[in-house]
């Protein structure tokens, strides 16, 4: 935002153009404001095609946004999908899928005595009862990406969100993270105590848990397929969180390392090749440009965010 808005902003001059109010636009946030909505879906978008483009340069299967109908093998149809799994869930939702969650155990138990049209007609109750979608939810849920290695069957379920951790509702409690953080690594300064691992922004722990309650439905159906057989591998849920300056979370980093991991089995099975390039060589390579482009994506995005954001009308 320019100077010049500033001081419009704050003369009441100037508005945002999305908020409409000129008297918030000086505490508006520029990772929060709507006229930025395109740039945070650009920059959330163009993180999880580098990790897509990653994945399938190690040799694995990866799929944007996959269908639910097909990533849960068909098991329900489309419209049951989206009434099972909306994107955002009541109270009232949740308690009538833990219903619906008893009655297919029930009904793929033995010692269920029901007959075909019966165990179809407790299954349609129990979906019928499911609450009304909203139009938010007339897509339903879906993951970001599905990252499948074809030999061993092994699946990530990724979720990728970027959250600013200077946003007001936010920055009190990161502070008095990186306060504490600080603070530690003052008392340990002069020991020779070994390094220990940095303590995760709790902005990032929290977004981690809450992807991984909003998904946990979705995962526990995938789970019980596995059991019954009808799935070679529990999938394993990833929450890719990173914040606007660049910090990664545990869970993005493990992915990361893991992809780097895949790649580096690829390289072995390859063999040597033409050009004499190592696999330490080309591993590191893959590594480095994998965090790089990660970090640049990230960097554009929130660059285009800032210069959107709080788009303004002057009435002229």
């Amino acid at each position: 935002m320019t100077a010049e808005f500033a001081v419009g902003v704050m003369t009441g001059q100037f508005e945002c153009g999305m908020c409409r109010v000129a008297s918030a636009c000086r505490h508006c946030d520029a990772h929060n404001c709507t006229s930025g909505c395109h740039a945070r879906n650009r920059k959330h978008n163009n993180i999880a095609r580098v990790l897509a483009k990653a994945a399938k340069d190690a040799g694995l299967e990866a799929t944007r946004e996959p269908d639910t109908h097909g990533l849960l093998l068909e098991e329900f149809t489309k419209e049951e999908c989206r009434r099972i799994f909306p994107r955002q869930p009541s109270q009232d939702y949740k308690e009538a899928f833990l219903l619906l969650q008893q009655a297919i155990e029930h009904v793929r138990s033995p010692e269920c005595k029901l007959d075909k049209t019966g165990k179809e007609a407790l299954l349609k109750q129990r979906l019928d009862a499911m609450p009304a979608l909203s139009k938010k939810d007339l897509r339903g849920l879906r993951i970001d990406i599905n990252i499948v290695n074809p030999t061993t069957e092994e699946a990530r379920w990724i979720d990728v969100t970027a959250v600013s951790t200077s946003s007001p509702s936010y920055v009190r409690k990161e502070a008095e993270h990186i306060c504490a953080r600080d603070g530690i690594k003052d008392l340990m300064a002069g020991f020779s105590a070994p390094m220990l691992r940095a303590t995760i922004s709790p902005v990032i722990a929290g977004r981690e848990r809450q992807k991984r309650e909003k998904y946990a439905n979705l995962v526990a159906i995938a789970n019980r397929q596995h059991e019954r057989g009808s799935r070679a591998q529990k999938p394993q849920f990833v929450a890719f969180v990173i914040t606007n300056t660049g910090e990664l979370g545990n869970e993005a980093t493990d992915l990361m390392e893991w992809l780097v991991a895949q790649y580096k089995a690829k390289c072995l099975r390859s063999g040597p090749r033409d050009d004499g390039l190592t696999v330490k060589e080309l591993v590191t390579s893959f590594r480095k440009q994998l965090y790089l482009n990660i970090q640049m994506e990230l960097a554009n995005g929130v660059g285009l965010t800032i210069n959107q954001s709080g788009l303004y009308r002057t009435g002229h």
